[in-house]
This record gives structure tokens, sequence and C-alpha cells, in this order.
């Protein structure tokens, strides 16, 4: 289990190069002209919620290598958190970018996902 977790270390340390570029991209802009302006309240917001995306695959891969290390129970047992937390910044992010590019497309995709907690929290009380 160790080496798994030392494997997934560098595998969420890796990752965490993503929304630092994106981060970085946001910022400073590659793109010039009319065409590619995009508002300063949506810098911001993209740039925070790549920050977050990042502080929390960070924060798993840093879980990962102390369990890794020193292998205790206690991080054994954290990890699962700080996977969903992280799978949940993902997923805000993506949500966000889906919905700024088209709203409409946001909006069911919100649906859906209101439905299927829905569904997978009724079907929880059912067990």
């Amino acid at each position: 289990m160790r080496v798994l977790s030392a494997l997934g270390s560098v595998l969420f340390l890796y990752l965490a190069v993503i929304p630092a570029g994106l981060i970085y991209a946001t910022l400073d802009s590659a793109c010039a002209g009319p065409a590619c302006e995009t508002s300063v309240l949506s810098g911001i917001v993209f740039t925070l919620v790549y920050a977050v995306c990042a502080v929390a695959i960070l924060a798993t891969a840093g879980l990962f290598a102390h369990h890794a290390a020193a292998g205790s129970l206690e991080a054994q047992r954290r990890l699962p958190i700080a996977l969903a937390l992280t799978a949940l910044a993902v997923g805000i992010c993506a949500f966000l970018l889906f919905a700024v590019a088209e709203p409409a497309g946001g909006l069911v995709a919100a649906a859906l996902a209101a439905g299927t907690y829905l569904l997978v929290a009724t079907q929880g009380r059912r067990v």
C-alpha cells in the first residue's frame, strides 16, 4: 500500500502542474486583440478556482507522500476524504468552465447533477 501511495504522490504532484499552468494562462494570456478580451471578474473567479484545485491536488499529493513515508493509519484514513475533496474541486472547476462557455449547457449539467444527487441520496436511504 505504501508503494501505491508513493506512486499516487508522484502522480498528483504531476497533476498539480495543470491548474498551475491554467493560473499562469489566465494571468498572462498569449491571445491579443479585442476577440480575446475577458472580463476582470471572470479572470479573478477562474484564478481562484484554479488555485483551489491546485491546493487540493497538492494537499492530496502531500497526504499520499506522508502515508508512503510514515505508513500511519491516520493518513490512510484521510486519503479518501482528500480524494473526494480534490474530485469536488476539479468538478466545480470543470462545471464553471462549461457554464461560462455554454450557459444553457451549464443549466442542463446543473439539472443532471441535482437529479443524480437526489437519486443517489434516496438510494442510500433504502439500503
